[in-house]
């Protein structure tokens, strides 16, 4: 990156920050849960993931219903995927991605405290989502847009679902920084005139908030939190 550009971007107003969830506030998919939900599957941990990701963008996208999802992703056709274990699927597809990363949740605050605007835009199924907005409603509600893809079936890359978002928020996409864990998602935003930053850890987001956008750093905090699985 040259200094020009990076001087332009410091002369730049951010007034919005919007998130990706998975792997930016949470962190990566939970592997124990994943080995509980091949088992339950009956099929290998390489064939469990390549269904799960195959058909995971309709998934997300509110195409399919989560017992056509599962379906799909265990081959039984619906002949032998019992609803017990439909909802055991289910539920640990959500604890999966449960596990918040506090640094990240307590930089968006900070920032909102700050006067910047936040958004959530995240590709992510009705069942999750609905476990996500209520179970971390304390700071979820903090955030001025959440938009999931579900809602308006459209996944990112898309631009659809980045305008969409733009259009809730009611700003420029130059005043709008993206943080997402995927080079793709990202080059999207920044075709449409929006910042981004691809999320590694928390470094990759800390210099260039500091020496190019004027933000706080991100504090690494040791814990790590999760939502009540008791209650999914």
């Amino acid at each position: 990156m040259s200094a020009q550009i990076m001087d332009n971007r410091q002369k730049r107003e951010l007034t919005t920050v919007i998130f990706d969830y998975g792997c930016v506030i949470s962190l990566p998919q939970d592997e124990e849960c994943v080995k509980r939900m091949y088992t339950l599957a009956g099929l290998s941990p390489e064939e469990f993931k390549r269904n799960y990701r195959s058909f995971r963008a309709d998934y997300d996208r509110g195409a399919l219903t989560a017992e056509e999802y599962w379906v799909k992703v265990t081959g039984d056709r619906g002949n032998n995927l019992s609803q017990e274990k439909l909802n055991r699927l289910i539920k640990e597809d959500i604890k999966s991605w449960t596990r918040t990363n506090p640094a990240v949740i307590e930089w968006a605050l900070k920032l909102k405290k700050e006067g910047k605007r936040l958004a959530l835009l995240s590709n992510m199924p009705e069942d999750c989502a609905e476990y996500i907005r209520e179970e971390f409603s304390d700071w979820l509600s903090r955030f001025d847009i959440i938009v999931f893809s579900y809602e308006i079936g459209i996944n990112k890359p898309e631009p659809g679902i980045f305008k969409y978002c733009l259009d809730l928020l009611g700003e420029a996409p130059k005043n709008c920084l993206f943080i997402d864990d995927t080079e793709k998602n990202i080059t999207t935003a920044r075709e449409l005139g929006m910042d981004g930053i691809v999320f590694k850890d928390l470094t990759s987001i800390t210099e260039p908030a500091v020496k190019i956008y004027n933000l706080p750093p991100v504090i690494e905090i040791s814990s790590i939190t999760s939502g009540r699985t008791d209650s999914i």
